[in-house]
């Protein structure tokens, strides 16, 4: 199974690539399987620098137990990380963290923007918090699969 996969603002002609961390990779490797995935692009209001996805469509839910992943603190994560939020049925929620977030709650985080692509991670975000505040570009989010 691939190990890493990539996003893309085609409305910004920017993408970066995701990789797998150390946990949590059961839902890194169901996620890869409902790619490719489109959603609505957003950005946290209060709490920081995030991007925000709110209903990302899925092909199928995750079939879990709660409480059996790792959980992260989303102000101590790395710039990169991917934390979902996990949904109900076929729809989820995930944060992009790109900079300092103030919020202080846990979340499972399973993916990670890698290093080098972190200054386009971070040029995003401030593409959607302009666009949020003032032009209202609608800027969607494409997540796909890393052809070999």
């Amino acid at each position: 199974m691939a190990d890493i996969f990539k996003i893309k603002w085609s409305s910004l002609d920017k993408e970066v690539r995701c990789k797998k961390i150390e946990h949590n990779q059961f839902i890194f490797d169901w996620f890869i399987k409902q790619l490719p995935i489109k959603s609505l692009q957003g950005h946290t209001m209060a709490a920081g620098e995030g991007l925000m996805l709110v209903s990302v469509p899925l092909k199928e839910a995750l079939n879990w137990k709660p409480r059996s992943e790792v959980m992260e603190e989303i102000r101590a994560q790395r710039e990169g990380r991917i934390t979902m939020f996990m949904g109900i049925g076929t729809s989820t929620g995930i944060v992009i963290k790109y900079g300092k977030i103030t919020e202080d709650m846990s979340y499972p985080t399973f993916a990670e923007v890698i290093e080098e692509d972190l200054p386009i991670l971070k040029k995003v975000g401030e593409q959607q918090w302009n666009a949020m505040l003032f032009t209202k570009e609608i800027i969607i989010a494409e997540f796909c699969k890393v052809e070999d």
